[in-house]
C-alpha cells in the first residue's frame, strides 16, 4: 500500500490539525493539500509517517505561507522627516552640491 493511501485514511485528523494551526477552514484544506504534495515529492519516500511528523509538516507549510505573503518593514530610521511647504515664505531652500535639498528657516518660528 502506498504511503499516500495510508496517509489519506487519516484525512479528517489532518484537517483538524490544520484547522488548529490556521483557524480558517479554507486555509486548513489548502494546507492539507499542500502537505500531500510535499510528502509525495519527498525523495526518498518515507516508509512510516507519525502524527507528529505530519503536524510539523503542516506547521512548516503554514509558516512558509505566512513568510511568502508578508512584507517586512525595517525599523531602522536614519533620518527624521519633516514636511515643509516650499512656497511658505518662512523658509528658503537650495540644492547642495551632493543634490540634497537644504531647507533653512528665515526666522525662529516654524
Amino acid at each position: 500500500m502506498s504511503i499516500l493511501v495510508t496517509l489519506s485514511q487519516k484525512h479528517k485528523l489532518w484537517l483538524e490539525m490544520a484547522l488548529k494551526i490556521t483557524k480558517n477552514k479554507e486555509h486548513a484544506k489548502d494546507l492539507v493539500q499542500d502537505m500531500y504534495v510535499r510528502i509525495a515529492m519527498t525523495k526518498p519516500q518515507p516508509t512510516k509517517l507519525t502524527d507528529g511528523y505530519i503536524f510539523a509538516t503542516l506547521n512548516n507549510l503554514c509558516r512558509d505561507s505566512v513568510k511568502k505573503n508578508t512584507t517586512f518593514i525595517s525599523k531602522k530610521i536614519k533620518h527624521k522627516v519633516y514636511f515643509v511647504d516650499l512656497n511658505d515664505e518662512k523658509f528658503n531652500y537650495d540644492i547642495s552640491t551632493d543634490n540634497k535639498l537644504v531647507i533653512n528657516s528665515k526666522s525662529n518660528e516654524r
